[in-house]
């Protein structure tokens, strides 16, 4: 059953874009958070919990973009051992 896979390119930019876009949610969502808003009331809990969980998502985003570039650059390889598996093994 194969299905279609995006090339690694596509999806380190959709993963870039995820996580920008949620960085900019976590920035908002603190923000709303007022602080003379009393602790344990019903908006400051959803404004506290919606922070906390779109900064574990961001980091699963970056987290994620970083492997994804590692795939696309190619783990391990640079110019000293493509040269020396090129020519010498």
């Amino acid at each position: 059953m194969g299905g279609y896979t995006l090339p690694i390119g596509q999806l380190m930019i959709f993963n870039v874009g995820a996580t920008v876009l949620y960085i900019t949610a976590f920035i908002t969502c603190s923000a709303a958070v007022e602080p003379t808003s009393l602790k344990g009331t019903r908006p400051y809990n959803q404004r506290a919990a919606a922070s906390f969980f779109s900064c574990l998502v961001m980091i699963a985003y970056g987290v994620s973009a970083f492997f994804s570039f590692q795939a696309w650059r190619g783990v391990g390889s640079n110019a000293a051992t493509s040269q020396m598996a090129g020519g010498y093994s």
